[in-house]
């Protein structure tokens, strides 16, 4: 489930048909229903990732213009009275 998470494409997953028999492959193989369950798990996770759009270059352009936000430029102590050169 985290390569799904990491939008991987290929997940290496070993399953087995009889869980008695032991295999040198893995300690933890699937059986048929576990592996259909993970796979609709992992398109149910892909469809549920939030993706982060990234701004356009006319958006870029302009961000300084659109926002409308102050920042202080240092820390300041408790009661202290902010001015305009406190501000950036």
């Amino acid at each position: 489930m985290q390569a799904a998470a990491l939008e991987q494409t290929v997940i290496e997953k070993h399953f087995t048909l009889n869980r008695i028999q032991r295999t040198g492959t893995t300690r933890h193989p699937l059986n048929p229903n576990e592996l259909k369950e993970m796979v609709k798990l992992s398109g149910i996770l892909k469809k549920a990732m939030v993706r982060i759009k990234k701004p356009s270059a006319s958006e870029l352009k302009n961000k300084i213009v659109a926002r409308r936000s102050i920042h202080l430029v240092k820390e300041f102590k408790k009661g202290h009275v902010i001015s305009e050169n406190d501000l950036q």
